[in-house]
């Protein structure tokens, strides 16, 4: 006979299961009046730019050596402005970003590579962004381009801005002007600055920057997307011709910001606020702005604190999945609200990583008859290790679903030294007849399958081989995977008590995975 709570959390999977595949059925509905959505601040600044970006355009003519490879068409500066993002800069000036999902392709060629030139499009994320100026009224307009690390993840409108990227996004931050002119660069590391770069035309420049011995000159090339029209058998048909074409870059620690090419060297037109502050300047703009990050200038920019998550998971594809299911995930095609609140691993990522003083650890090794194990090695202090074996047979699928489950160990870990959740599980033990901590996990986890399920779920439609081709079940069956007694390949009451009649089915669903079996439904790193 099933447990009581078992079959509600089977009542609700049902439920999730429904909305996860209808959710992208399209009902017609009129076109909102987004003054009505908009507050007064966003509005005003939306009037601002309709008034004034004429006039910025037309200012921004730079010199010769400044790389522009794209002007930007009117299609490019339609703003978004239902999705705008208000906050402060390091130096406390108000800054507006709105999204701008038309704008033509600018990229370094590397970052084409490292993503594959089919996902190249929605991995960049391209942002207008306003910055109040100082004393002047107004603003200045930029156009900022996120490049993340494939390892980092794609980020959506809403999960990042210029003032905060994370501790964890990693990748290319490029500044450009109205004209299309990339400013400036920064090379992005933990959400932390490391490079300050500025690009310009080979065989241009460099000539009179502020250099440093601590600046590396590089060859780079950046690419960039042309879409006209050719004819074809059916009339005219559109062409995308990608085009790229060599640079120089100078590449500076922060905070020392490198002077526009054919400029003083001085770093702009003005000094930046304080000497050795980090900000960067331009010629035809009276303010500097802050480099992207909290810390933007000064002492606030040179911040050492211990990271709380640290991945040591030396296999690529490992640390690229780790990533994945830590970040908080936008379906945007479901109830978010209620999706996001039942993605358990994220939550859980997202405790451990704004932890005080409390360190957790993920890395790999050769283990013995195991996939995966987690331990705490002190009252603040937690490693999760991965078998080298696993990760070179498993599929991605099955992967993914091993951290979740050591990250809800690490989790009942964490609190084990809290009094009411030790009390909880005592009493758990107590009333299930459990005996020892293990089995005891094992047995709480079935209360959480719904949770490691949608996590998987949302993983998988989102980074994953399957794009809604998997009933939602198959994500419950994945979840219930390691629910054994403990030292057996047994499984637990909790997993009788979810898979019921389906028991069988589900451990081959679990074999295939973590076997690579012809039957799996995804593939191995």
């Amino acid at each position: 006979m099933p447990k009581k709570g078992y079959v509600i959390n089977w009542m609700l999977s049902f439920t999730i299961a429904a909305l996860f595949f209808t959710a992208c059925v399209q009902e017609e509905e009129s076109i909102p009046d987004i003054s009505m959505e908009l507050g007064d601040d966003i509005l005003a600044v939306k009037a601002w730019f309709e008034n004034n970006k004429g006039t910025v355009k037309a200012k921004s003519q730079m010199n010769s050596a400044r790389l522009n490879l794209v002007n930007f068409g009117e299609m490019a500066l339609l703003p978004s402005w239902e999705s705008s993002q208000k906050y402060r800069l390091a130096d406390g000036r108000m800054a507006y970003e709105i999204n701008l999902t038309d704008a033509d392709m600018v990229y370094p060629k590397e970052f084409a590579e490292e993503w594959g030139d089919g996902d190249v499009g929605s991995a960049i994320l391209t942002n207008l962004m306003l910055v109040e100026k100082n004393g002047s009224g107004g603003y200045g307009i930029y156009l900022v381009r996120y490049y993340p690390k494939r390892q980092t993840g794609k980020k959506d409108f809403g999960q990042i801005n210029y003032s905060d990227l994370g501790k964890a996004w990693e990748g290319r931050i490029g500044v450009f002007d109205m004209g299309g002119t990339l400013l400036h660069s920064f090379g992005i590391g933990k959400g932390r600055v490391l490079e300050s770069i500025k690009t310009m035309y080979a065989g241009k420049g460099p000539q009179n920057e502020n250099k440093s011995s601590n600046c590396t000159l590089i060859v780079k090339e950046y690419c960039y997307v042309v879409t006209s029209e050719s004819e074809g058998e059916g009339g005219m048909l559109p062409e995308v011709v990608v085009n790229c074409i060599n640079v120089f870059e100078l590449n500076c620690p922060p905070p020392i910001f490198v002077g526009s090419p054919g400029d003083n060297g001085s770093g702009g037109h003005n000094p930046s606020p304080n000497p050795g502050d980090a900000y960067f300047c331009e010629p035809l703009d009276d303010d500097c702005i802050p480099f992207p990050g909290p810390g933007g200038g000064g002492d606030d920019f040179d911040f050492e604190e211990e990271e709380e998550v640290t991945n040591n998971l030396t296999d690529p594809c490992a640390s690229e999945i780790f990533v994945q299911t830590s970040c908080s995930l936008d379906f945007s095609s479901v109830p978010a609200a209620m999706l996001n609140s039942l993605n358990i691993n994220s939550g859980i990522m997202d405790m451990f990583a704004n932890a005080t003083n409390f360190q957790y650890t993920i890395k790999q090794e050769n283990l013995v008859g195991r996939n995966g194990k987690t331990d705490k090695l002190s009252s603040n202090e937690v490693v999760v290790t991965m078998d080298n074996t696993y990760l070179n047979t498993a599929t991605k699928l099955s992967i993914a679903r091993t951290m979740i489950h050591e990250n809800l160990h690490a989790y009942f870990l964490h609190f084990s030294y809290a009094s009411d959740f030790t009390q909880g599980l005592q009493n758990f033990v107590v009333q299930n007849n459990i005996v020892g901590l293990p089995n005891a996990h094992h047995e709480l986890m079935g209360q959480y399958v719904l949770g490691m399920a949608v996590s998987l779920a949302l993983w998988d439609v989102t980074y994953g081989d399957n794009q809604n081709q998997l009933d939602f079940e198959y994500y419950i069956a994945m979840a219930c995977a390691g629910l054994l007694h403990d030292g057996t390949s047994q499984p637990n009451d909790a997993f009788v008590a979810i898979a019921g009649d389906k028991l069988q089915e589900y451990l081959k669903i679990i074999s295939d995975e973590a076997s690579n079996s012809a039957d799996a439904k995804s593939n191995p790193c």
